[in-house]
């Protein structure tokens, strides 16, 4: 390695992950434009409703969860167990663990954490004050919605845009006059509908995606035929899988389902 390669790899930052909370109309902005992804959001033009909370160590690993909303579709024989089919995805969630630390045994070469470990040793709170500071960011309700706002997490090329679920802090050292010189958060954010909405709109359009439906006033089977199929044909064999017995009168409530039709079957 070159001389001016080893510098610039000492030199540049280590992305550390940060939450940044943003308001409601914020996050709605950014989904109508379909900008919730990393690659089309500008962090640095976001309109923030608090400040953002650096962690002071990145965690060692993170998880993402996923899980599809499955339904019993409806059979004319009860000796058989009806089918299982997939109406969309639920939210998301993202969990991680990181610690804060006072005790400055942790290895850091940066200046900035380190002069932020000396301030939680001289505090008399310890790391409580910072983790009070990571609380205010994700779980402290806004005056406006009297809800905890939305937050986006980044690090790096991860990118999450959703809500506070849970926190659990565990402390693990203290001084003797009981002050916390170590503790491990571990937190847990649920996806946003805007997020999810937006990532899955075409697929939930998709004519292989079972879906649900819940009939309004005014509704046809013809119109919804053409509407999920792009075939009004389709009518009767809607009819005949949701076991309609007067198809020409919909009943306004209704649930009704849409599964994959495979035209050549028919």
């Amino acid at each position: 390695m070159s001389l001016l390669s080893f510098a610039d790899a000492h030199l540049r930052k280590l992305a550390k992950l940060t939450i940044i909370p943003v308001a409601n109309e914020e996050l709605n902005s950014l989904a109508n434009l379909g900008r919730l992804n990393k690659n089309l959001i500008d962090i640095s033009k976001i309109k923030t409703s608090g400040s953002a909370f650096e962690v002071l160590y990145n965690p060692k690993a993170f998880k993402r969860n996923y899980a599809l909303t499955l339904v019993d579709l409806q059979t004319t024989n009860p000796a058989v167990p009806p089918p299982v089919a997939n109406t969309g995805k639920e939210n998301g969630t993202m969990s991680f663990e990181f610690i804060f630390d006072a005790t400055g045994a942790s290895p850091t070469s940066a200046l900035n954490i380190k002069n932020k470990i000396e301030t939680f040793k001289n505090s008399f709170d310890g790391v409580e004050k910072e983790i009070k500071e990571f609380l205010k960011t994700v779980y402290s309700t806004n005056k406006d919605g009297h809800s905890a706002n939305p937050v986006i997490i980044v690090w790096g090329p991860n990118f999450f845009a959703g809500q506070f679920k849970s926190v659990s802090i565990n402390y693990t050292l203290f001084d003797r006059q009981g002050k916390p010189l170590r503790a491990t958060v571990n937190a847990e954010f649920v996806e946003d509908d805007r997020s999810k909405n937006a990532d899955i709109t075409n697929v939930l359009r998709s004519p292989d995606v079972t879906k649900t439906y819940t009939v309004k006033a005014g509704d046809t089977l013809t119109l919804l035929a053409k509407e999920m199929y792009d075939d009004e044909s389709l009518y009767l064999e809607i009819a005949r899988i949701n076991q309609l017995r007067n198809y020409r009168k919909l009943t306004p409530g209704k649930v009704l389902v849409f599964p994959p039709i495979k035209k050549e079957d028919l």
